[in-house]
């Protein structure tokens, strides 16, 4: 099941426990994790390269980013995602 098909836990909630993902703010800690699943998507760049860009943009306090990872019951890495605030700027003709 994808990480959509799941309940998503935060602290307090109550349900079943078979069908709960936890869900919370990535950390440096979840790093070696983090980095083997974006090399999954993008293979061009190495776990290291991973990991380095992804510390640089989410842990570092970088304004207007965030990213999230779902954990198992063993407390694994299993899905991420990774949001930013994009602004566009028009050009005045």
């Amino acid at each position: 099941m994808g990480l959509c098909a799941h309940l998503v836990h935060f602290d307090g909630y109550s349900g079943q426990d078979d069908w709960i993902t936890i869900v919370r703010p990535a950390t440096a800690a979840d790093l070696p994790q983090w980095a083997q699943l974006r090399i999954a998507l993008w293979d061009w760049d190495t776990v290291g390269d991973h990991a380095e860009e992804a510390e640089r943009l989410y842990c570092a306090g970088h304004p207007g980013r965030i990213a999230f990872v779902a954990l198992d019951d063993a407390g694994g890495v299993t899905g991420f995602a990774e949001t930013g605030r994009v602004v566009y700027f028009r050009r005045a003709l």
